[in-house]
């Protein structure tokens, strides 16, 4: 609703139009396709041959997905650890005072066996909500380009009667084409992230991105006009708040748990993506060293490693407080329509 918002108000022309939010939905961000949106060539070019192979590719990676899904939830429940009381970021400053380990190699795989679930329980979502939509494009594919043509030669004031007019029809069968063959997922393979960057912008969950973009970013440093180094660190910082809040509202809800925990996460995520952009900058320098630098295999898989170790020992700062709740996995399990969950 609040992408849908922010598409109905055109701030570069002063005017508000009124889009149905359902045609926004796959707007939420100006990168989202791959291809060049001035090239319209390519939605004739999709047939029944491509569809099935897109669609059995699809099928095959849900089936896959639902498999290691279901094994990493049978083993999470049955191994499932002890989580202190005691915050995690409080036990890792007592580890220097008191020497008294903070985590176990264990507690930590856990984890990151429940972050890789957490990931493919969205993603799951993602892939199966395009499976039905291939089943709407399916009748439009098997409309013949000879009967098409016919069809949009009849003028639309005689299908004024009609629920869809030939045009909408076509729109519609454009648009499933664009989401099924040409848009970028929102959940890219998050553990080959280089930099935090990559991570929140590019590869873990971008359709909330924008969100927090518009909701914290811009806001934010629009306060600080001509100041824009100033502004990006503060926007940067209001984002990652904004996200901290609405976990903190969504953990609250569902159990009631003490808040505090999923707002420390983000905002030393948000502290790592500032001091990460000023340390890579002053080192690495302008964008064309910078483009030769990624193409660099040593630097790319140093970065890779580097931001992957501290990924994953903050994990345990953001699953905490799901895991204080016995249900946890079978709220997950639920949510993917398991029929042989059990919760007392």
């Amino acid at each position: 609703m609040l992408l849908w918002l922010k598409q109905c108000h055109l701030s570069n022309t002063q005017k508000f139009e009124t889009n149905p939010f359902f045609s926004t939905l796959f707007a939420w961000r100006p990168d989202a396709l791959e291809i060049d949106r001035s090239d319209r060539k390519y939605i004739d070019q999709i047939t029944l041959k491509n569809y099935f192979i897109n669609q059995g590719r699809r099928v095959a990676i849900i089936i896959l997905k639902y498999i290691i899904f279901d094994f990493i939830c049978e083993w999470a429940e049955a191994y499932q650890p002890i989580v202190p009381d005691r915050f995690y970021v409080l036990r890792f400053i007592d580890y220097f005072f008191t020497g008294k380990p903070f985590i176990t190699p264990f507690y930590l795989f856990y984890h990151y066996a429940l972050a890789v679930m957490l990931y493919i329980y969205i993603s799951l979502f993602y892939d199966f909500f395009l499976f039905c939509y291939g089943l709407l494009l399916l009748p439009l594919l098997q409309i013949n380009q000879s009967t098409q043509n016919s069809i949009d030669k009849v003028s639309e004031s005689q299908h004024k009667f009609q629920l869809f007019k030939p045009s909408t029809i076509k729109g519609i069968k454009e648009w499933l084409i664009i989401l099924l063959f040409y848009t970028k997922v929102p959940m890219n393979l998050p553990f080959m992230s280089t930099s935090p960057r990559d991570f929140w912008s590019k590869r873990w969950h971008s359709v909330l991105r924008e969100i927090f973009l518009y909701l914290g970013y811009v806001p934010t440093k629009n306060l600080f006009g001509n100041h824009k180094k100033i502004g990006n660190i503060f926007g940067t910082f209001s984002a990652f708040f904004v996200s901290g809040l609405l976990h903190e509202y969504i953990v609250y809800c569902m159990w009631g748990a003490r808040p505090g925990e999923q707002m420390i996460f983000f905002l030393f995520h948000s502290i790592l993506f500032i001091l990460w952009e000023i340390v890579e900058g002053l080192l690495i320098g302008n964008r064309t060293v910078s483009h030769k630098a990624e193409n660099n295999w040593g630097r790319w898989l140093f970065k890779l490693l580097l931001f992957n170790i501290i990924g994953v020992f903050t994990i345990p700062s953001f699953m905490e407080p799901y895991l204080r709740n016995e249900s946890f996995s079978c709220v997950m399990r639920f949510g993917l329509f398991h029929n042989t969950v059990k919760c007392d």
